[in-house]
């Protein structure tokens, strides 16, 4: 048994360095270049109004967006700031693990175990989200998506302090309740759902499982709806949602969502490694205190009522994005949707362990041959799993990939320093295949068929050669007019200027 959980730690920690390594060649992207200009154009105050006034409600994540993407020093560290976050959202998945352990098991996990599992939380999600790229990999949605997500997993460890039983602060916790619900409001939209509806929801478990409702709950659910009201009047939600008229018949919304849904789910029901942790919460409930189990137990509602509401969430969320703003929800966005979704299914099973009573003690009892059985399934599922197979293929392509970006800046630079106002970048496939000739030589060939460029990882829209993008762009690096396979682009002053 040591030796499996020293051979998955090991496992894991490869798998981390690699994930982490890859930071150091990937590049901003799209709304990365925009925030230098919003801030010479407006200054950073005026920049955020702009948006809120604009663009969207994300009073949260907005200034933070524009703070980092407005300097050039922080954005010439663009590796250290998606460690930087991809580190906090390891710590509060951690933090997540070791508080729900001390309220809900006993024993509660070491500091071994709850730093190990929460690596392979973490690697679940990883091997469970559409877009990698846009998980951990792009600036703009680890500010704007996985740093609220790590916010998220707080509010459910202050939730849990509120509602445990003989909690002596509860007002306390009412308050960080509060003030972690306002933060995620104004981060983005997945975000203020799910936010708005947490309070709901453990009111009705609470009724389901006959036990009167805190009043801090009712100060909480009340915060909630006075926030969203407020949140719906910022002139940027209004703008960007069409000031709330429906675009399209409501029919084809509830068609186009029906698909969606099943589209968000697929990645969950179909990624083996999400079995696995179902076998995990398993046996985790024979280890349920008695107070928690009894409580569980005491619940009138079903599994099935309780995946309706997982399942009629996302489906609800999606409408009004689909009906109201007439938007696809973007792979961005269903990211976060999935992981909330894992969450909630394994909080199902382990509410409704009482109905598995046989099998919980069944699995604790043999739980020295179960556990073996389940780290290896793991350790063969994660090498196995299609994340592990685009990891290696990134690792091969990857500098390929950042010395065509550094290629484009190199001349950017150059152009620059002899004076001139106009750069001219090759498109981006040609650039890679002469780098890929020049260093893999006769295995050119098998590197450009079996490998994408740009990798699957890395974020790229190819802003040079994008007519909507390349005047950002240019703006960015500060020259007047960027030449590529579309034509030429001017910077966005100057294009400002001559309106």
């Amino acid at each position: 048994m040591k030796k499996l959980t020293w051979a998955l730690g090991l496992l894991l920690v490869v798998f981390f360095a690699l994930i982490l390594w890859l930071c150091f060649f990937q590049f901003p992207s799209m709304d990365d270049y925009a925030g230098s200009y919003f801030e010479r154009s407006y200054g950073l105050g005026g920049a955020v109004r702009w948006y809120l006034r604009e663009h969207n409600g994300r009073f949260s994540t907005i200034p933070a967006f524009l703070a980092i993407s407005s300097s050039h020093r922080l954005m010439g560290q663009y590796a250290l700031l998606l460690i930087f976050f991809i580190a906090f959202t390891y710590s509060s998945v951690f933090c997540f693990v070791r508080v729900l352990s001390r309220h809900l098991f006993e024993p509660s996990l070491n500091m071994k175990w709850t730093a190990l599992i929460a690596a392979m939380l973490l690697v679940i999600f990883l091997c469970s989200v559409p877009q990698v790229s846009t998980f951990i990999y792009w600036m703009a949605t680890s500010v704007t998506y996985l740093f609220p997500f790590g916010i998220f997993l707080f509010l459910i460890c202050a939730y849990s302090s509120l509602l445990k039983q003989g909690q002596r602060h509860k007002w306390g916790w009412t308050a960080i309740i509060c003030l972690l619900t306002a933060f995620l409001g104004g981060s983005n939209e997945i975000m203020l759902f799910y936010s708005f509806a947490f309070p709901f929801l453990a009111g009705l478990l609470i009724v389901a499982a006959r036990r009167p409702i805190p009043v801090q709950l009712y100060v909480v659910a009340g915060f909630a709806i006075l926030l969203l009201l407020i949140i719906l009047q910022i002139p940027g939600n209004s703008a960007r949602a069409g000031h709330y008229i429906p675009r399209q018949p409501l029919m084809v919304s509830l068609a186009g969502t029906t698909y969606r849904t099943w589209q968000t789910l697929l990645p969950v029901f179909s990624n083996p490694l999400f079995y696995i942790g179902c076998l995990g919460i398993v046996v985790a409930a024979g280890y349920l205190k008695p107070s928690v189990a009894d409580y569980f137990a005491s619940k009138r509602s079903g599994w099935l009522l309780e995946t309706a509401c997982i399942v009629g969430m996302i489906f609800f969320f999606d409408l009004i994005i689909r009906q109201v703003g007439s938007e696809v929800l973007p792979l961005r966005a269903t990211n976060i949707i999935v992981c909330l979704t894992i969450l909630g299914c394994w909080w199902i099973i382990l509410v409704n362990a009482s109905r598995l009573r046989e099998l919980v003690k069944n699995i604790h009892i043999d739980r020295h041959r179960i556990q073996p059985v389940f780290i290896a399934g793991f350790c063969i599922a994660l090498m196995g799993s299609g994340f592990a197979w685009q990891l290696m293929k990134n690792i091969v392509v990857s500098p390929v990939h950042a010395a065509v970006m550094k290629q484009r800046e190199a001349i950017i630079l150059g152009e620059k320093a002899k004076g001139r106002n106009l750069a001219t970048i090759s498109p981006y496939r040609e650039s890679a295949e002469r780098i890929v000739k020049e260093e893999y030589k006769n295995k050119s060939g098998f590197v450009l068929e079996e490998f994408d460029l740009p990798p699957s990882f890395a974020y790229f829209m190819d802003e040079p050669n994008n007519k909507d993008m390349a005047p950002i762009y240019a703006e960015y690096y500060g020259i007047d007019t960027i030449a590529g396979a579309g034509g030429k682009f001017a910077r966005l002053g100057l294009l400002d200027s001559k309106k």
